[in-house]
């Protein structure tokens, strides 16, 4: 009867073990797709101010104010000493709050000691997983921003971007949504010249140049071709 019981107990304990695992596989996996669908283009491009994934330094102070206040700061949205916001939901009022908490668990997980190290296949291929952004860039911005025009930063550049960059995310938002002419006298039109473009499909343009466009970008220089360069003149 002893033995019974016991054997009994075993059972219980490894059935409660595994559903227990699969709960928490479930939940990372949730937090994962979630992260990929949207985090990524902010946690994972490197974006300045912004906590990448699998960077323990920076995301250290966070994770020590608690997994409450974090929540929070991904759901309500939040701006920190940085000056780089945080929107609510990421920007997806569509998301659950379920789905934003998995995403945070997702990124905490991958972003705190050993586990780090898990996180290099995602951050691996982060500068280019701004679709949306890359989609607005190849349809409209490449005219100009990959052709050499002469006062015109280029995809790639890191020198001709740093000084950009430093002005911060939303002073380019602005400049590239309503227009904008720079001390080399070239004009920014509004857009890129197509009113049809959403707000945020100029943001997500812009946040593509820019992860492509700063020190140890992957993308080669050889590819823009500088002005007055083009040998079939």
């Amino acid at each position: 009867m002893k033995h019974a019981f016991m054997f009994t107990s075993l059972v219980l304990f490894i059935f409660s073990t595994h559903a227990y695992a699969a709960d928490a596989v479930t939940e990372d996996v949730a937090g994962k797709t979630t992260y990929n669908g949207l985090c990524i283009a902010c946690h994972g491009s490197g974006l300045p101010g912004i906590p990448q994934l699998g960077d323990t330094a920076a995301w250290a102070p966070r994770i020590e104010q608690g997994n409450d206040t974090l929540y929070k700061h991904s759901i309500s949205g939040y701006t920190g000493s940085s000056g780089m916001p945080m929107p609510a939901k990421g920007g997806n009022p569509d998301l659950s709050d379920d789905e934003v908490k998995a995403a945070v668990d997702y990124m905490v997980a991958n972003s705190q000691g050993t586990a780090a190290a898990t996180s290099t296949g995602d951050t691996a291929t982060a500068a280019n997983a701004n679709v949306a952004g890359k989609t607005t860039y190849d349809s409209i911005c490449v005219t100009c921003h990959s052709s050499g025009l002469p006062g015109v930063p280029q995809l790639g550049d890191a020198a001709e971007w740093a000084p950009r960059i430093e002005q911060g995310n939303d002073t380019l938002y602005k400049h590239a949504i309503s227009g904008y002419t720079g001390s080399a006298g070239m004009p920014m039109p509004a857009k890129g010249g197509n009113p049809d473009l959403s707000d945020d499909e100029v943001k997500a343009a812009v946040d593509y140049m820019v992860t492509n466009s700063q020190a140890g970008s992957t993308v080669a220089s050889s590819q823009i071709t500088p002005a007055g360069n083009d040998k079939t003149k």
